[in-house]
């Protein structure tokens, strides 16, 4: 009898230890199939940010103004993570601006004119919390907006072109508001888009290349109606693009490398049509990319560092088609990242001081991968 409930006893214990072992392969199954990727990334001049799933984020590039909030003024040609618990993420000239989980906005780099916004005008060579209850930021060449919770606009940064919107040309080191119900904003070198959630475009700020495509080179200093049924917004030094309710682009401004797409070098005072069938707008310096509505991504105008990835380092003044599958993209001065639908990243362009993250300083005129998709 002792033998039996001997048997018995360990005939359990074995089965016990078999379910304990399937248990704890699933749960170890589990977490190594938790997904890393790519969520968004966003170009500065000469320098990027990458925005993980999991909130963090990752830097490379120029950093003598400190835009990497590294803490010191050292370039890095690798992807270097520096934050965690990351919301979103916008890259400036040679600032960056970081927006947190919990609303707070971080800002990290060149202050000069002030568009870190923390009060100062020396540069900052490490993030610092500069304002709260914010949905969404967005850096401009030498300013920072940001639009709070309750949807109201604040901006920092320089203003020698009115391009704060503030009814006065005086620079701001600190965020002031200035508007109400705003659902987006993009800023150039001087000049600022804003879109309502009405769908109404609104700008300011310097018009002489036409850039706030309201048909005249006069400057405002204050927001002035310009378009309607407007869906996106992005602008680029001198140059503007917004994308409307039926897919279509339209642009405006400086056109020197044909960074407007209509075929000719000729600057243009009023928003004219270009394309149809688009999701998506990416302006740079003096580039612009979309994303049509089957994924493919388009490009147009400055090229010189091969920074369409087409093999080449001629401008355009046409789109021209450079890529299948891409969910979102970013152009800065010389480079340009995306990320493809299987969300890996791919960058192209100027590499001299690592912005591509691809551990050299050589410029790429064909598509690399930097990051990849892990399970």
């Amino acid at each position: 009898m002792k033998k039996t409930y001997l048997f018995i006893f360990i005939f359990l214990l074995m089965v016990l230890s078999l379910i304990l072992f399937l248990t704890l392969s699933k749960t170890i199954h589990k977490v190594r199939m938790v997904e890393i990727y790519a969520l968004k990334v966003s170009c500065g001049l000469r320098h990027t940010l990458i925005l993980k799933n999991d909130g963090t984020l990752l830097v490379s590039g120029y950093n003598f103004h400190g835009a990497l909030g590294t803490k010191d003024k050292t370039d890095r040609f690798i992807l270097t993570k520096v934050m965690e618990d990351v919301a979103d993420i916008s890259a400036g000239g040679y600032h960056s601006l970081v927006l947190k989980k919990d609303g707070s906005l971080w800002a990290a780099g060149n202050n000069y004119f002030g568009q870190t916004g923390y009060g100062y005008v020396d540069d900052q060579l490490e993030f610092v919390k500069v304002l709260s209850d914010v949905s969404k930021i967005s850096a401009g060449l030498y300013t920072s907006f940001a639009i709070k919770k309750d949807g109201s606009l604040w901006a920092t940064g320089n203003n020698s072109h009115g391009e704060l919107g503030t009814g006065d040309y005086a620079q701001r080191h600190e965020f002031v508001k200035v508007l109400d119900n705003v659902a987006n904003v993009s800023s150039g070198l001087s000049h600022t888009l804003v879109l309502k959630w009405d769908g109404t475009l609104l700008a300011s700020g310097n018009n002489d290349s036409g850039q706030l495509g309201n048909s005249d080179i006069i400057q405002t200093n204050k927001f002035i109606v310009v378009a309607s049924n407007v869906k996106a917004i992005s602008c680029g030094r001198f140059h503007s693009v917004i994308l409307k309710n039926d897919g279509s682009v339209w642009v405006t401004g400086f056109n020197q490398f044909g960074q407007l797409g209509t075929g000719n070098f000729q600057n243009i005072k009023n928003f004219t049509k270009v394309l149809i069938d688009v999701s998506s707008i990416f302006a740079g310096k003096d580039q612009t990319l979309i994303i049509k509505n089957d994924g493919s991504l388009w490009a147009t105008g400055y090229n010189e560092y091969g920074q369409f990835g087409i093999q080449s380092t001629k401008n355009s003044n046409v789109f021209i088609k450079i890529m299948d599958n891409v969910v979102f993209a970013s152009p800065g001065e010389g480079h340009c990242l995306l990320i493809k639908n299987d969300r890996t990243v791919w960058g192209a362009g100027n590499n001299y001081y690592g912005q591509l993250g691809y551990e050299d300083m050589e410029n790429k005129i064909n598509w690399i991968q930097i990051f990849e998709y892990k399970k």
